[in-house]
């Protein structure tokens, strides 16, 4: 027997979400986090903070689009020295009491404990800043000076109120984005303090996503030799033998489900990252939203919806205005190896849609994940199980053999020119995502000087082009392949 190397002398870090103080503490003493706790709709952004303020690089495995704070809420918090009484009766805790009450300067916050029931002490800080007003009546919640500018979520504990006494200017569910919110609040922050943040995911919201599309995508222009206007890919997944089991995590059904729900919240974050279309792309890329037979894989194939297309996006906007690159258009379909299949993903898939979009449905989604899912998700799907899971990427790719002088010019002819590249592994979930996510966090310590000159919030197709992380993955199981080349 070969025994590993002994890690009980590394010391245990604890860090807490709610605890601004901790984080700091913990992001502090080093150079790269490597963040694995989610959902990020619900714990991603403080720790982003932390990172910033601390000048610590960050990766982290999201895919998930929407950023969630919801209620139930457990805590008021201030965001400023103001003081705050309350009355349970106008508050309206009914389940298990409020938990904790912060202000975020260090001022002192007084209470009566027998209304607000505090059996521990305050933390130090929870604020939630966003564009949301909480007004108050001054009579009934006792703010003196400004008003509460914020509920948190910190524990299940369930805060009601009556509109009369808290008057909400809007609902109590703080909708923002994670991966493209992150870049538009804190882009320029992390350039300031040369801190890399980099969402550098193989699995999470809607399944696998973007460092196999957005670096596929990568090592297919390099190759390519020309102008690559569109690429479609085709995701494939089989057993090396059959097994029966569960092969998706509970919490990728969630996020999924979430993402369903709340694909209009999107567009309002992508106009402010992005508030020109950019140029028009010609020929247009067309979407096939119906059961479809693909040249590149074989098969039939329906379209999937997952985050990879966010990151494309905004890896080719960032290549079009810092490096002069023609952007490619990009989507992304789950193929399957028989239509009837095929059809019944789809048509499942459409009613999932539709249902996710009204909290009833998204509920009853969520109470019964294997039934709804033909017994693939669980709360803990067994390493035997996914380790027989294996995993393909298929960029099928179109352009012209010459290249333009300017990336926005336009070709005389149609495309001339395909590509197809494959990037597989094996066990994606635990496997492949784990080996990505080091080698990312690696990656940033060992070459940073061939990333973006300054830190920032980055895609992984961005953050590392340049270096040697397609070679580093390649080598240790997540093969990047050229397929074929035909020219006209």
């Amino acid at each position: 027997m070969t025994l590993g190397k002994d890690l009980s002398k590394i010391k245990i870090i604890l860090a807490d979400v709610t605890d601004p103080l901790s984080l700091r503490d913990m992001t502090s003493q080093t150079r790269v986090l490597i963040d694995t706790v989610g959902p990020y709709r619900l714990y991603g952004e403080p720790v982003v903070k932390a990172c910033i303020d601390s000048g610590c690089h960050y990766v982290d495995v999201s895919a998930e689009p929407q950023h969630h704070y919801s209620s139930p809420v457990a805590s008021l918090v201030l965001t400023d020295g103001s003081q705050l009484t309350s009355d349970s009766q106008h508050l309206g805790i009914y389940s298990s009491p409020v938990t904790s009450l912060a202000l975020t300067d260090g001022s002192q916050l007084t209470s009566d404990r027998q209304h607000l029931a505090i059996y521990s002490s305050p933390v130090t800080s929870l604020a939630l800043t966003d564009s949301s007003q909480l007004t108050s009546d001054r009579q009934h919640l006792g703010i003196y000076s400004s008003p509460v500018t914020s509920l948190v979520l910190t524990d299940s504990s369930q805060l009601t109120s009556d509109s009369q006494h808290l008057a909400t200017t809007r609902p109590l569910l703080l909708v923002s984005q994670f991966m493209e919110r992150m870049q538009l609040e804190y882009h320029e922050a992390a350039k300031q303090k040369n801190v890399y943040i980099i969402s550098a995911c193989i699995i999470s919201a809607c399944g696998f996503d973007c460092i196999p599309v957005d670096l596929g995508t990568v090592f297919l222009v390099n190759n390519f030799k020309g102008d690559v206007n569109s690429v479609e890919c085709y995701v494939e997944l089989w057993q090396n033998t059959f097994m029966l089991g569960p092969t998706i995590n509970y919490g990728t059904w969630h996020s999924a489900i979430y993402l369903m729900s709340e694909v209009e919240e999107l567009k309002s974050i992508r106009k402010k990252l992005f508030p020109d279309r950019g140029p028009k792309m010609l020929p247009t890329l067309k979407h096939k939203w119906f059961v479809h037979k693909n040249k590149a894989v074989g098969g039939w194939s329906v379209p999937f919806p997952t985050a990879d297309r966010s990151v494309i996006e905004r890896s080719q906007r960032h290549f079009l205005q810092h490096n002069k690159q023609r952007p490619v258009q990009l989507f992304t379909y789950f193929t399957f190896p028989y239509l009837l299949l095929a059809l019944a993903v789809w048509v499942l898939g459409g009613l999932l849609l539709l249902a996710a979009k009204f909290k009833a449905g998204r509920e009853f989604i969520l109470k019964h994940p294997r039934l709804l899912s033909g017994g693939l998700v669980d709360f803990d799907p067994s390493e035997k199980t996914m380790d027989n899971l294996n995993f393909s990427f298929t960029l099928y790719g179109k352009g012209w053999k010459d290249k333009m002088a300017e990336p926005t010019d336009r070709h005389a002819g149609n495309p001339d020119k395909t590509l197809v590249v494959k990037v597989s592994g094996n066990n994606p979930a635990y496997g492949a995502t784990c080996v990505a996510l080091v080698l990312s966090a690696v990656t940033i310590v060992q070459q940073a000087d061939k990333m973006p000159a300054s830190g920032g919030v980055y895609t992984p197709g961005v953050a590392f082009a340049k270096t040697t992380l397609i070679e580093d993955l390649h080598k240790h199981g997540v093969k990047f392949e050229l397929v074929s080349v035909k020219e006209r």
